[in-house]
């Protein structure tokens, strides 16, 4: 899935001064090994991106309004 295609198309369909919500599962660049099968054997197995979701979202033209990390 093309998820900056899906976030441009969010921006352009959205009203103006709307808001998008949502969750990613992220697993950031330079984990161990062990901290990489962690994540695989506790998530679903795509959870891979080449951006941060904050990255994706201001490519898309939207704006960060709120953002909460739930990480252990």
């Amino acid at each position: 899935m093309d998820k900056l295609s899906v976030l441009r198309e969010c921006n352009r369909v959205l009203k103006l001064g709307g808001n998008v919500a949502g969750y990613v599962i992220y697993v950031p660049a330079g984990l161990t090994g062990a901290q990489e099968r962690r994540a695989a054997d506790l998530g679903p197995p795509d959870v891979t991106a080449l951006a941060s979701p904050e990255v994706l979202a201001q490519a898309a033209g939207l704006t960060i309004v709120a953002k909460e990390d739930v990480t252990d």
